[in-house]
């Protein structure tokens, strides 16, 4: 189709008036498959956007939508910072969609306050990185990352002596240990780039409605918590940080695989994970527990520098 024959308008994503052209969207897509590796993705946001999304705009031809683009609540970078995601249909002028999305978004930003549109594209998607340079991103290739997978092989480790492993309860929120959880991860992703501050808050709603779980290592004689693993319920491997002075004792091993060992218990039993081509250590790490590159594609990231009013 070419631009000419548009009848192209973009609005913010409104339920009551929108969710039956949406539905036909996915639909036609096949996500809404439950065979679909995607169909946990969009249901939550079929379900109530507004809990995983800071927003979500469509893009109408007339009355059908050709695609959306939608802002993840969670800061990424820093605290003005969101990640971003642009589908389109690929039977549309995608540049000129791409870009009436993106203007709306900017809209959105500065009236937030918000400075930075982080995107990324995955290999099996390499399109989407010519879309986003013409649109006005740039690539940043020091958060390009690469896919990692465990699917069998011994991982065993043993227990590291005066730890114990629990799991964060978002039956029983806490926001003692809330807040504990969001210290160590900022104290230790302090000189991560891709790692923003979190609030103890963002535990829980990462918890609640962010398809996300937590274990942590407690110091038995102190009670303080010394290690912490964020994993996703579709088996993604989060990040996992250990304190300085636990380095070196096999305490990021032992909660790796009591994470994995997790994971197996509740049926799933391929697992992946996303590590920055330069994070040594991660992908060390993931090694020593037998994970595995998954084929030689780049998960390549692109920046948008929002000009404030």
């Amino acid at each position: 189709m070419s631009d000419t024959d548009l009848a192209l308008h973009v609005a913010q994503y409104d339920p009551a008036t929108m969710e039956e052209p949406f539905r036909a969207l996915l639909t036609g897509w096949g996500v809404l498959e439950q065979s679909s590796p995607f169909y946990d993705y969009w249901q939550p946001i079929l379900k109530d956007h507004r809990t995983v999304l800071d927003g979500l705009v469509m893009a109408f031809d007339g009355t059908s939508i050709i695609g959306l683009a939608q802002i993840n609540w969670r800061p990424t970078i820093d605290k003005n910072s969101r990640s971003v995601s642009y589908f389109i249909d690929r039977n549309q002028p995608r540049e000129t969609v791409a870009r009436a999305l993106k203007q709306h978004l900017d809209i959105l930003f500065r009236q937030r306050g918000w400075t930075t549109q982080v995107a990324f594209a995955p290999p099996e998607l390499a399109e989407y990185s010519t879309l986003y340079e013409k649109v006005g991103f740039a690539h940043q290739a020091e958060y390009d990352s690469m896919r990692m997978i465990w699917d069998g092989g011994d991982y065993a480790k043993p227990a590291v002596a005066g730890l114990s492993i629990h799991h964060y309860d978002r039956d029983h929120p806490d926001p003692v240990i809330e807040a504990e959880l969001a210290t160590l991860f900022n104290r230790t992703f302090a000189n991560e780039p891709a790692c923003a501050d979190l609030e103890g808050k963002d535990i829980r709603k990462l918890a609640t409605h962010g398809g996300t779980w937590f274990a942590f290592a407690r110091e038995q004689a102190t009670g303080a918590i010394v290690a912490y693993a964020e994993c996703g319920v579709d088996g993604m491997f989060s990040a996992i940080s250990v304190i300085r002075p636990y380095w070196g004792k096999g305490v990021a091993e032992w909660l790796a695989a009591h994470c994995m060992d997790h994971f197996r218990a509740n049926g799933i039993d391929k697992l992946w994970s996303l590590v920055r081509t330069r994070n040594a250590a991660s992908i060390r790490l993931h090694e020593r527990m037998g994970w595995k590159r998954d084929g030689d594609g780049i998960y390549r990231y692109f920046f948008s520098q929002i000009e404030q009013a």
